[in-house]
């Protein structure tokens, strides 16, 4: 009498892949964009629960910021193993983050090095880090927490782009990303006493309009040429 070998116990990604049953791309596509979405919009669900003195930042970041990043992850993972169009514009998300990123600090950093402005474009930073971790602003805690957070709120930005306009012109990247200076410039002066002066506006919106240009060509090309894969699919 033989014995059958013992199944292999299925990983991780074998049971994202089954877990859906047979592929329902739109339904799942509206539910993970409705996730999607509420996960990205948790960054700046901190800060303005925070200042409004309804949330503490610090419990909001643990109990609701990191896992939402998790789930964000998690929701990313399952739409790629199961081909869905929702991950066509999660990862054009991804890269337009990055890239808007590096546009946005580098534009910035720049007109700060020129000496045209005397004015230190990144000194709000390590006030929003202390707002995470309770310590002051000068601590070095405070500074890493601050730029973890501006990180955070690039990508997330980006993926709540990316996932509402796909590939829509590049002019609504631009469009997006003014909106995002009219909060800052509303904000920045109130919560965080930042100085509404000519070089803080000057190099805000500079450094806006370089994001949003990245965002919305990144976003437009990743989109396009995922749209065309499918097809040829």
């Amino acid at each position: 009498m033989t014995t059958r070998a013992p199944r292999p116990r299925p990983g991780i990604i074998e049971l994202l892949r089954a877990a859906g049953g047979p592929p329902r791309a739109r339904r799942e596509t509206v539910l993970l964009t409705l996730v999607g979405l509420g996960c990205a919009f948790a960054s700046s669900a901190a800060f303005f629960l925070h200042v409004f003195g309804w949330v503490r930042m610090p419990f909001f970041v643990n109990f609701f910021g990191m896992p939402a990043i998790v789930l964000m992850l998690i929701v990313g993972l399952y739409s790629w193993q199961r081909r869905l169009p929702f991950w066509r514009r999660f990862r054009a998300g991804l890269l337009a983050g990055a890239l808007g990123l590096v546009a946005y600090d580098v534009g910035r950093y720049s007109i700060y090095k020129s000496g045209i402005f005397n004015y230190d474009p990144f000194h709000a930073i390590p006030k929003l880090g202390a707002l995470i971790t309770g310590q002051p602003a000068a601590a070095q805690v405070s500074l890493y927490a601050g730029w973890t957070y501006h990180f955070w709120n690039g990508f997330s930005f980006a993926i709540i782009y990316a996932l509402i306009a796909g590939p829509a012109g590049w002019g609504w990247g631009v469009a997006w990303a003014m909106i995002l200076e009219t909060v800052m410039l509303i904000t920045y002066p109130t919560f965080l006493q930042v100085k509404a002066d000519a070089p803080f506006l000057v190099i805000s919106l500079f450094g806006h309009f370089c994001y949003g240009t990245v965002l919305g060509l990144t976003v437009r090309r990743a989109a396009a040429e995922s749209i065309t894969q499918a097809v040829r699919a």
